[in-house]
């Protein structure tokens, strides 16, 4: 298996390398850039690791309108997942569910369910699906 990769990768011609390795640099720093943006979130919620955005500065913003009124709509409908939670870390995960649902993420579901994972309870594929229907009617339309 080894030979054919290698194979596969000298086969390569140098522009095609260098524009590989370039897409994986700005990949790299989109990570980066996501797991930084998602510091200030409550303790333990994972950060979205994904990929670029459609999405405009502004719509990530824990402090844009979007974001206070999933926070608002999200204490009423899911208070037992709400209790015991600050403003900031609802609008932190919100932002990150909309991060992965512009990058069409295969791990939407799985982050989502962890990041409003609290009290002893882990929201259901159901209730992730409605969470992830706010996200999309208030933060992050578009997605």
């Amino acid at each position: 298996m080894a030979r054919r990769q290698q194979k596969a990768w000298n086969d390569l011609s140098r522009r095609e390398k260098i524009l590989g390795s370039v897409m994986l640099m700005a990949v790299v720093a989109i990570v980066v850039a996501v797991i930084a943006s998602s510091r200030g979130g409550d303790a333990g919620t994972p950060a979205a690791a994904s990929g670029a955005t459609s999405m405009t500065t502004a719509a990530l913003s824990r402090d844009s309108a979007g974001a206070s009124a999933f926070e608002s709509a999200f204490r009423q409908q899911f208070s037992a997942l709400a209790n015991g939670r600050t403003g900031a870390g609802i609008r932190d995960d919100v932002v990150n569910t909309c991060a992965d649902l512009a990058a069409h993420s295969d791990v939407t579901n799985q982050h989502t369910a962890a990041r409003f994972a609290r009290n002893g309870i882990t929201p259901d594929a159901a209730t992730v699906a409605r969470i992830m229907s706010l996200a999309r009617t208030t933060a992050c339309p578009g997605s």
